[in-house]
Formats: C-alpha cells, structure tokens, sequence
C-alpha cells in the first residue's frame, strides 16, 4: 500500500504529537461539532437545518446513529454537508484547546526538558543563496523544542513557521541573522 503523502498541516501535527490527527469524516460528528448538542444530547439538527438550507427531518436522516437507516445526502445536499464537515475539521484544527489535547503531555514535558531531534527536508534561504537541504539528526534546543510546541498549539501558523525558523537557524548555522525557510516538503520530530 502506497504512503499517504500529508498535507503541511497533517505533516507538522505528526511531527508534533507524534500522530496524524484524525480527521471528522462522519457527518453526525461534524453537525455536533459545529452546532452543538440539543436538550436531549442529540446534534442540533435544528440549527444546523437553519444554518444549512437543509430541512430539519433530512439532517436527522444524514445523522441518524441506527447506520442501516441512515439516508446518504446526495445533490446540493451532499455539497453542503461537505462542506460542514470540511469546516468542522478547518475549525477544529485551529482550536488551541483541542491542539493541546492532541498533544501527548509526556512527549510535550521531553521536548520542554531535552529538546528534540529533527530531520527537516526543504528549501533554505542563507542572505541571497537559496537551495534545497536534507538536514538529518538536527539538535533542537530544549528552548527551541517548548517554542515549536507552544507555537503549534497556539494555532498559528505564522507562530510555528518563525519558530520552525529560529530552531533550525540555531542548530543547524548557530543563528545565522540571513537565514529564511523558504519551503518545507518533510520534517520529523523525535524527542531527544
């Protein structure tokens, strides 16, 4: 079976946690996610139904938990509940609180007390010389390393770059004041 290629997002939560977060594929999860939970613990299939466009009785049918009655949206129905789930993932992934629950705590404390060690694939600006760089076993300061991991569960993702930046400036040209990371195509994480 092939590797799945990860998209930059997917690429820096593994090499922070450790995992590929998962992702909501299930519309009831993303109608929940999104719109909360009614008085008798359901998704609010009303508020998504008014959100949405989509009658209230179709909602319950897309997000029924008996699977063998569940009905599958199909049309514009399908395009918007699509798009729900698509937006509940995007919101989710930006949410700090739910960041730092994907973060193990102990992988996060090691960070925090040795560091970690990083092999980084990309391109790299030096003042005005660009090249593409493959850096293996780069030492990643434990100041550096609790840097990457704030910025990342911060959910910023200007943050986590010029984090990214300052970490491998520092290990790899020892803060070098010229130095960009113009592209990253992999990086992984270990902790020391």
């Amino acid at each position: 079976m092939a590797k799945k290629t990860l998209s930059y997002e997917e690429m820096v939560a593994a090499a922070m946690t450790g995992r590929v977060p998962p992702e909501i594929t299930d519309p009831r999860d993303a109608i929940e996610y999104l719109y909360g939970k009614n008085s008798k613990g359901n998704p609010n299939a009303k508020a998504a139904s008014e959100d949405l466009g989509i009658s209230e009785r179709q909602i319950r049918r897309y997000i029924t938990t008996d699977l063998e009655k569940r009905a599958h949206p199909k049309g514009t129905n399908a395009t918007k509940i699509q798009n729900a789930t698509t937006t509940a993932n995007d919101t989710r992934k930006s949410d700090p609180t739910w960041r730092q629950s994907q973060m193990p705590k102990s992988r996060q404390k090691r960070f925090e007390k040795n560091g970690l060690t990083m092999s980084f694939d990309g391109t790299l600006r030096y003042s005005k010389d660009t090249r593409d760089r493959s850096l293996k076993d780069l030492n990643i300061s434990a100041e550096d390393a609790a840097a990457l991991a704030q910025a990342w569960v911060s959910g910023s993702a200007q943050a986590y770059e010029r984090a990214l930046q300052d970490a491998i400036n520092a290990a790899y040209l020892g803060d070098y004041a010229g130095f960009a990371v113009v592209r990253v195509d992999d990086i992984t994480v270990r902790h020391s």
